[in-house]
């Protein structure tokens, strides 16, 4: 697929432009989930199944929701998270189940696992536990265990919210903004959260796609608002999909370059004699968009705009070839050394905005394959 032909409409300033300045977001999806249900014995649990619940079914045996996003992974050291939104899509609803149930968030307090056991649709009985499992018994299925059955965690919730209808739900406070803020800053510390019914009565369970669950919009995903340190560049999308060389093309940058932003990007592990260029946006979107044979990062979603440096020529050019050793070489002299490409102060984007301090932008590389395919680099997130 041609890069051009899937992008041009989205570079035409059809879209208003919304600049990058300190704030940004990123949206991620869970890195794991489980249900427990309750048991006697930690024999059922569902960690491979496309479905989760929590609440109380109909004979009263309850289910609790463990879900664990990888904050660390997606958020730069250093930032300050401003908000976070955790969304979910209900699936299915207790027959019976009075309106109004409150459901609780509650911060864990102890690391759990996800085993390969599956219940498969519509799963609510769960299925025999796993090596690996959570469950209402156990961390990890068949020899750790939780202090209280039913899982440890805060009593406090970090966030309350209800369920009555089917459309997606988004659950966000300052507690839950505080949770992942301690997550970021102590990696080892996140346990991620349950989900409960606040009652824990008969006839309130939920059903809720899982992280398996692959149709759109079904899985959960946190979307967390942070304000990045200044001066400091991190990868997204890394590593990207493999080119025709076998290995991901990588995207590479240093801040203090003498020209133009003061940001030098550089691109390494290239298909030789390939061309490329870069791209800059205004967000970022992970696992991103598939558009040849890898993924634009780049945010494609309003008010999100992305630009190509090969456009208007001069500085807002960025073409160049991958050599021998797969290191692309600049053809246009946007480089002061040969290689990659010094970013201007300048951006290709509707109304050519300038970089300022203080303000965050995202960066790609797009590049031809030997077969006329294309793929893309791994992104990088840069805090001028």
């Amino acid at each position: 697929m041609r890069l051009s032909s899937c992008l041009l409409p989205f570079l035409a300033g059809s879209l208003g432009l919304a600049q990058s300045v300190a704030a940004d977001t990123v949206t991620i999806f869970a890195s794991q989930d489980n249900t427990m249900f309750q048991s006697a014995t930690g024999n059922l649990s569902n960690g491979a199944g496309i479905r989760a619940f929590f609440g109380a079914n109909a004979s009263g045996n309850i289910r609790r929701y463990l879900v664990q996003f990888d904050v660390a992974g997606a958020v730069p050291l250093g930032s300050t998270i401003t908000s976070v939104t955790f969304e979910i899509q209900p699936l299915g609803i207790a027959p019976g189940s009075p309106g109004g149930l409150m459901r609780d968030v509650h911060r864990m307090t102890q690391a759990w696992g996800e085993g390969n056991s599956n219940s498969n649709t519509p799963g609510g009985h769960g299925a025999p536990s796993q090596s690996g499992d959570a469950t209402w018994l156990h961390t990890f299925y068949s020899s750790s265990f939780w202090t209280t059955p039913g899982g440890d965690f805060v009593p406090t919730p970090s966030g309350t919210f209800d369920i009555n209808t089917y459309g997606r739900k988004q659950l966000s406070s300052p507690s839950m903004a505080s949770d992942a803020q301690g997550w970021l800053d102590n990696p080892a510390t996140n346990f991620g959260w349950v989900l409960k019914d606040q009652l824990e009565n008969p006839s309130s369970a939920v059903a809720i796609g899982s992280r398996e669950d692959t149709f759109p919009n079904s899985a959960p995903t946190l979307t967390i608002e942070y304000n990045p340190p200044s001066g400091t560049i991190s990868t997204f999308c890394d590593p990207a999909q493999n080119n025709s060389t076998g290995f991901p093309t990588v995207l590479s940058g240093a801040l203090g370059a003498p020209v133009g932003s003061g940001l030098h990007l550089e691109a390494s592990s290239g298909p030789p004699t390939q061309f490329g260029y870069f791209l800059v946006g205004t967000g970022i979107d992970q696992p991103g968009v598939a558009l040849g044979s890898g993924f634009l990062c780049l945010s494609l979603q309003a008010p999100n705009v992305l630009g190509r440096y090969n456009v208007g020529g001069g500085a807002l050019s960025s073409v160049g070839l991958f050599d021998a050793g797969g290191v692309l070489q600049n053809v246009v002299g946007t480089s002061t050394v040969g290689s990659g490409f010094d970013v201007p102060t300048d951006l290709p984007l509707p109304g050519t905005p300038t970089i300022t301090a203080g303000s965050t932008w995202h960066f790609q590389l797009w590049h031809r394959e030997n077969a006329g395919d294309s793929n893309f680099s791994n992104g990088l997130s840069v805090t001028f």
